[in-house]
């Protein structure tokens, strides 16, 4: 009787492994697709972030040239290193702005966004599109300040500069490299 009862309880545990298996895998498959379209978005936000970058030191390099040229040179600059691609859903949105703070330093920021496409996350509708963002900020002091940069020149043995020790070869090293 033992037996009876035993063997009808194991043919009704029957077939629960291919549920629990159909269970896990469907979990395991969309954490995987879950990892790509977020290995995506990383990708992306580097592009991202490199476009941002140069673009802001364009800005910032041609500022003596007026805003309006340097902001026509940042979106130059951001339009050559961020190439598009199939996961772009539209084309990034690019703003920069200008301004000054109370020390008279001019601040240039550059704010992106990306909308790029999922592959795997789009199952759920929510999930279509991923936004990504990114932005860089670069100051620069008021030209002839004591804060700012100006144009340095001095012989060896100058060391002192408006009350800041410093070195006349160190100088002409930093000076050389930046050019």
């Amino acid at each position: 009787m033992n037996r009876i009862l035993h063997d009808r309880r194991r043919w009704s545990d029957r077939g629960q492994i291919i549920v629990l298996l159909a269970l896990c895998l469907t979990v395991m498959l969309m954490l995987f697709g879950l990892s790509i379209d977020v290995g995506f978005a990383y990708v992306t936000r580097a592009k991202l972030s490199r476009a941002v970058d140069a673009a802001c030191l364009e800005a910032m390099k041609n500022l003596s040239q007026g805003q309006a040229m340097a902001r026509t040179l940042a979106q130059n600059s951001f339009n050559a290193n961020y190439h598009a691609s199939g996961l772009d859903a539209n084309v990034p949105a690019l703003t920069i702005n200008f301004t000054t703070d109370a020390f008279g330093q001019t601040m240039v920021t550059v704010n992106a966004t990306a909308t790029i496409r999922t592959f795997f996350m789009r199952i759920v509708p929510k999930y279509r599109t991923l936004t990504v963002s990114n932005s860089a900020e670069a100051t620069r002091g008021k030209l002839g300040d004591d804060f700012g940069a100006r144009p340095l020149g001095f012989d060896e043995k100058q060391w002192w500069l408006h009350g800041a020790p410093a070195r006349g070869h160190h100088f002409r090293h930093l000076f050389r490299q930046c050019e």
